[in-house]
């Protein structure tokens, strides 16, 4: 759950919202090599269920990017940092609710 910190401190960072997307975006991607680096290693990489997943879910990651970007980009940087802000609070407040 690095992305918020990330995002967090980036933004505070960097003042130029292209700059920061294309930050974040390398962020992610050195986080996510080095974990599927780590896994290959582990063996844990090996299960066809695994493979069948990725191949059905990458579609969708590439859809997500692409529209938070369209969004990112029409949206004031204000309205982003509201609903960022929005979205942790409901998936906080659900995994407390969650561990009641």
């Amino acid at each position: 759950m690095g992305g918020p910190p990330y995002v967090a401190y980036i933004t505070g960072r960097i003042p130029d919202p292209a700059a920061q997307r294309a930050t974040i975006s390398q962020m992610v991607i050195l986080n996510v090599g080095l974990r599927v680096a780590a896994f290959a290693l582990a063996g844990i990489l090996f299960s066809r269920a695994l493979w069948i997943a990725t191949i059905f879910l990458l579609p969708i990651a590439f859809a997500g990017v692409w529209v938070g970007n369209r969004v990112h980009v029409s949206v004031p940087p204000a309205m982003v940092a509201r609903m960022i802000g929005g979205a942790l609070f409901l998936t906080g407040v659900a995994l407390i609710l969650r561990t009641l």
